[in-house]
This record gives C-alpha cells, sequence and structure tokens, in this order.
C-alpha cells in the first residue's frame, strides 16, 4: 500500500477496517431508506413510526462508524509519523556513529526503548512491519564496535611471525640495544595510537629513543605516537639503548599499546637475556 497517506479511501483519512465499516453501515441505511419508499402507502401508522426509528437509529451508526473511522486515521497517521521521525533519528545517529560514538550509543538506546513503546501501542501488520524493519537497523547500530588488538614486542628480523616476548642480546660497552616492533592482527584499523615502554627501576637509558617522547611524573617511561597502523600490518622497528643493571644475566622491560580504535592494554612483561 505504500506510505500511510497513500492511494484510494487512505487519502480520504480513513484505514481499511474503518473504511469498510463505514460501508457497511452505509449501506444497511440506504436499504432502510429504499424499503420505505417501497412500503410507502401500504404501511400503517405504527409500522411507519417504527420504519422511521430504524432509520434514525442506521443514520446515527453511520455518524457513529465515521467518527471512529476518523479517530482510527487519527492515530494510525500518528504512529506512522513517529516511526518515520525515529527513522530519520536513526539514519542521523548512524552517520555520527564513527565520531561521537558513546554519545550516539546512548541515544540510540533511547531510540530503541521509544520504538518498543510504540510497538505495543501499534496493531495495523503495515505497520508492524515497519518497526520490526526500524528495531533490526537499531539493533546493528548497536552492535559492539570491532576493535583492533595490538601485538607489541620484540623485533624478528626475518619476520617469521609476530613480535615475540624475549630476546638476546649482546652486552656492548654497558648498554644493549633493543629492537621493537608492533602488530596489527586484526581487520581494524589502529588510529592515533602509541606505544609505551617502561625500564627496569635498576635500568637507565643510554641515551633518549629516537621519536619516544618522556612521560611526566614517570622518569623510566617513553611514549611513541603513531597516527595509523593497517589491519594486519606491521609497524616500523623502533629502537631502544638501555643500561642494564650490573652483573646480571636478564632484567625485564614493560610495554603497552593503545590507539582510539584498540581494545585497553595494561603494561606487559618483555625479558631481556644479556649476553656479556
Amino acid at each position: 500500500m505504500g506510505e500511510i497517506s497513500g492511494v484510494g479511501f487512505i487519502e480520504l483519512g480513513m484505514s481499511g477496517s474503518a473504511f469498510w465499516t463505514f460501508i457497511a453501515a452505509l449501506i444497511i441505511f440506504a436499504m432502510l431508506v429504499l424499503q420505505v419508499k417501497i412500503d410507502r402507502g401500504k404501511e400503517t401508522h405504527k409500522t411507519r413510526w417504527l420504519r422511521l426509528g430504524l432509520i434514525f437509529v442506521g443514520a446515527l451508526g453511520v455518524v457513529v462508524a465515521f467518527l471512529q473511522a476518523r479517530q482510527s486515521s487519527k492515530e494510525l497517521n500518528k504512529s506512522g509519523t513517529q516511526i518515520q521521525d525515529l527513522t530519520q533519528s536513526v539514519n542521523l545517529q548512524k552517520q555520527t556513529n564513527d565520531t561521537d560514538y558513546r554519545r550516539s550509543q546512548q541515544q540510540l538506546q533511547q531510540l530503541s526503548h521509544q520504538l518498543q513503546e510504540l510497538q505495543t501501542q501499534v496493531t495495523t501488520q503495515e505497520l508492524q512491519k515497519k518497526i520490526t524493519s526500524l528495531q533490526n537497523k537499531l539493533n546493528a547500530a548497536l552492535a559492539p564496535k570491532p576493535t583492533a588488538n595490538l601485538i607489541a614486542g620484540f623485533f624478528l628480523p626475518d619476520n617469521t611471525g609476530p613480535p615475540t616476548d624475549e630476546t638476546t642480546v649482546a652486552l656492548i660497552g654497558d648498554s644493549v640495544t633493543l629492537g621493537l616492533w608492533l602488530y596489527n592482527p586484526t581487520d581494524v584499523v589502529a588510529k592515533n595510537g602509541s606505544i609505551a615502554i617502561k625500564i627496569c627501576p635498576a635500568c637507565t637509558y643510554t641515551k633518549e629513543p629516537d621519536g619516544f617522547a618522556k612521560v611526566p611524573g614517570a622518569e623510566k617511561e617513553r611514549e611513541f605516537d603513531f597516527p595509523r597502523l593497517y589491519a594486519r600490518s606491521y609497524l616500523r622497528k623502533l629502537t631502544v639503548e638501555v643500561m642494564p643493571p650490573p652483573n646480571v644475566g636478564a632484567f625485564e622491560i614493560g610495554i603497552a599499546a593503545d590507539c582510539e580504535t584498540c581494545t585497553p592494554q595494561r603494561f606487559k612483561i618483555l625479558k631481556v637475556n644479556v649476553l656479556r
């Protein structure tokens, strides 16, 4: 039938069931009037008043059916308008979902509650189909947003797999050189990310690592920012020179990676074996 204000009797302001109720009442009224004309001159005073009474009741039924049809039409149009407004709101929220995800999700939840309330009030099959379609769109918009899960660790020269949590390096002078790597194994682009490293309390940086920045209030931490890391790809090798504690065969550092589209991470421990 198309939209709520479609063609035919709906343009007159009536739904299908209300229209046929009105027509039935009108036919009954017409049959009563016709019967009176046929019986004119044959009826008695008593039957004439009875006929007139029936005509009056029939006319009253036509008026009542018409008023009910108009009221049903108003409620139908009101429900259709509410659904149209909700649909426009859903489309708008989906467009802004990428720029303000949390706020959009809250507003979509509110729209979902409004739709559920409206669904309990609507009885026509056509509007129920529209509501079901809109609810499916809302469910898709409310689904958890996919995130990137980055893997940070030590660099592998032969590119044989993701970064590792343990490495062995030679002590040159009083320092070791660590190669760090970041891998994005997911199908989501990591946007506006960073890698944070934290050396052991007894360790010191031989020099400030290239591209890293100091973290205010955290002497042992440094942070490297990157604009994006594409799906299933590696970030370039990062180098950090560290002076380990004297006379130790191994020490530990912490590393963590994060971004706007990533699953939050805590520092994980990496082990460095020292060849002296």
